[in-house]
């Protein structure tokens, strides 16, 4: 295992696309403590001179950055394994183009986290800023694949063009979410601001609380179901979570606090939006009790079920 301690807080931005485990992993020393680091009008600066650097026992392909990591941005780039522990906040552009690894950071993380993700974990233990797997320059669509989890808040145009993955957010999540939306799945636990779904053409958004904010979007009516695929979702999820508490343990750190994922079956159901061909969904978490649920089954015995979209 390999750790890197910032040796001091930095005041001007550096990039960090170099920073992944199967990038580093395996680098010899001395080419490691050499490895470029640009910042702006100092393109000589080295790893070593911003990284106290120790090698450890434990998983060869796990490194560990110490310290505020703010203004070091696109850690993990391109990441296609290993694991990246980050025991304090990042910059923007955690996890561009990620395809397969897991990626924890126990802070906050800046913009534009996940930023054309494909596959792999990543995981924000606190905040993150705007345009969480938002499309990468030039490409029009944002997450691939992947999950994300986010303990905190996340900015506006979170999983804007999304196309496949799982996306959870425990807090609050700003403006337009979800917009032109074409696959994947977004749970929100928090409340979710205004203009969400606009120009969603498939995909599914679950939320735990009515949005506070209004949209522009146009929905169908509502209608409660009982979906039997639920309970797959929300048990990924907990495999998830269990899965960061175990990279949280090999580093000998508290890094992620578990959230309250779902139980219940039972959603009022929408689907739109219907100016975008109305194939997507959205799922408003219901916790009946039973007495109503069997109530609620009777009167659609007759309709057929919901399938996931």
């Amino acid at each position: 295992m390999l750790e890197l301690t910032l040796k001091r807080s930095l005041e001007q931005p550096v990039d960090g696309s170099r920073l992944s485990p199967n990038l580093i992993g395996t680098m010899p020393l001395t080419d490691l403590l050499a490895l470029p680091m640009p910042s702006p009008g100092n393109d000589s600066i080295r790893l070593d001179d911003l990284f106290w650097v120790r090698c450890l026992s434990g998983p060869s392909d796990l490194v560990m950055l110490q310290g505020d990591c703010r203004q070091i941005h696109g850690l993990a780039t391109q990441m296609s394994g290993g694991t990246l522990v980050i025991d304090g906040h990042a910059g923007d552009r955690l996890g561009t183009g990620m395809y397969g690894g897991f990626v924890l950071a126990g802070g906050d993380a800046g913009d534009e986290v996940a930023m054309g993700m494909r596959g792999g974990l990543l995981a924000v233990s606190q905040n993150a800023g705007d345009r969480l797997g938002a499309p990468m320059p030039g490409e029009r669509s944002g997450i691939r694949g992947g999950d994300i989890l986010v303990g905190g808040s996340v900015g506006s145009r979170a999983c804007e063009r999304m196309r496949r993955g799982t996306v959870c957010v425990g807090g609050r999540i700003d403006d337009y979410l979800a917009a032109h939306m074409n696959a994947g799945t977004v749970l929100a636990l928090g409340p979710v601001a205004g203009q969400w779904g606009v120009g969603m053409r498939r995909g599914t958004l679950l939320f735990a609380e009515e949005p506070t904010g209004p949209t522009h979007a146009s929905w169908s009516s509502s209608r409660s179901l009982e979906l039997s695929f639920l309970p797959l979702v929300w048990n990924h999820l907990r495999s998830i979570q269990e899965q960061l508490e175990s990279i949280s343990s090999l580093v000998n750190r508290s890094l992620w606090k578990m959230l309250p994922i779902p139980s219940t079956r039972w959603v009022e159901r929408r689907i739109g939006d219907m100016n975008f061909d109305g194939r997507g969904e959205v799922l408003m978490l219901q916790r009946l009790s039973s007495t109503s649920s069997a109530a609620i089954s009777r009167d659609q015995d007759s309709e057929s079920p919901s399938s996931h979209t």
